[in-house]
């Protein structure tokens, strides 16, 4: 099970805050529950693999579900694009919303 990520824009400036290198958005993402295994590339462009545990569903708690995204982020757009695979397919809409929620707050 996957969702689509396509042209999640960044907040303002998101992208020009990652010419020095990936890491701002690493722990951008890290405060909203979204963790890094790798990074790479070079400005204006980066991929990363990433992971979380996203949590849904009805009942006490909700269901939670492991995820797992490769993420590219085009600086010069200022938007990132990727897929998000779930476990559980019925969590990979609520995996995505967490992902561009945190991705339209990153201002670098």
């Amino acid at each position: 099970p996957a969702a689509t990520v396509a042209g999640a824009p960044l907040g303002a400036g998101g992208g020009a805050s990652l010419a020095g290198g990936p890491r701002p958005l690493i722990t951008h993402l890290a405060s909203a529950g979204v963790n890094c295994i790798a990074s790479g590339g070079a400005h204006p462009a980066y991929k990363y693999f990433l992971y979380a545990h996203c949590q849904g569903g009805a009942g006490v708690g909700g269901q939670v579900s492991l995820a797992l995204i490769e993420l590219n982020v085009d600086c010069t757009g200022n938007a990132a694009s990727g897929t998000i695979k779930t476990e559980d397919a019925s969590l990979a809409g609520a995996c995505k919303e967490v992902l561009e929620g945190a991705l339209m707050r990153f201002v670098g």
